[in-house]
């Protein structure tokens, strides 16, 4: 007797996928129902329900989708034979391009993730270890090393992330473009990941927590770390960051 199995077709997935983005961006995640979903993709609640058990899983699946689509271009913008600015340029350019093509969904990935609870937390924290591996291998050459940049620590890594993404959600909720925060961004990662950016911290170095508090021992542990101390009285990092008029008293 030969048992026939009906396969579920793939399209039909994506096209959940994409009603739930368009009806994040129409709506919101919170006010966005199964209903709403079937309605935009032109399918059933019952093929909603072959392929996502949730509305929750559905908008796991999708933001897992594009932050993995997101990794994959950026990495692939990146030239490792360019010039170290250049190269940090091309990821902060890659990476604001794609979260600007889908605003909403990089806002709701952001804000109403944390809401999910443990299917958000869970999912959170695999995202940030992607993203984390991606910068380290970015930073991981040898090219990079010979001029004193070193494969980025952990903690530098989340520091920097998790740093660009709350600037990401509070420049949408400001009804800005994310095209606009290129510059402060490149040159915030610049001087995270850069030689002499944050020389005293190193993975899996149980010093990583309390940073030096004077010249010489920033450069003992630049010295640590193979990288060279930035020299008395050269740009900090807080001097590298485009103004906000926001940061001066009553602006």
């Amino acid at each position: 007797m030969t048992t026939v199995t009906t396969a579920i077709p793939v399209h039909h997935r994506q096209r959940l996928l994409d009603a739930l983005a368009a009806s994040i961006a129409d709506r919101g995640y919170r006010d966005t129902t199964v209903a709403d979903v079937v309605r935009l993709a032109k399918t059933s609640r019952r093929t909603f329900y072959e392929h996502f058990a949730s509305k929750e899983t559905c908008f796991v699946a999708l933001i897992t989708e594009a932050n993995d689509e997101m990794i994959r271009r950026i990495t692939a913008a990146v030239d490792p034979a360019a010039p170290w600015p250049t190269q940090v340029r091309r990821a902060v350019e890659e990476w604001l391009a794609c979260a600007d093509s889908q605003p909403a969904v990089t806002h709701s990935w952001i804000r109403d993730t944390p809401a999910l609870g443990v299917l958000g937390r869970d999912l959170q924290r695999d995202l940030m270890e992607r993203f984390v591996t991606m910068i380290q291998t970015l930073t991981d050459a040898e090219s990079l090393r010979a001029k004193g940049i070193v494969r980025a620590p952990r903690q530098v890594a989340i520091v920097l992330l998790g740093g660009l993404r709350e600037l990401m959600a509070a420049t949408v909720e400001d009804g800005g473009r994310l095209t606009d925060i290129t510059e402060t961004s490149v040159r915030a990662a610049i001087a995270l990941l850069g030689p002499g950016g944050v020389p005293w911290i190193k993975d899996g170095d149980s010093r990583a927590d309390a940073a030096p508090d004077d010249t010489a021992e920033t450069s003992k542990y630049a010295r640590y770390e193979g990288v060279s101390a930035a020299p008395p009285g050269t740009t900090s990092i807080p001097t590298l960051i485009a103004h906000d008029p926001r940061d001066t008293p009553g602006a």
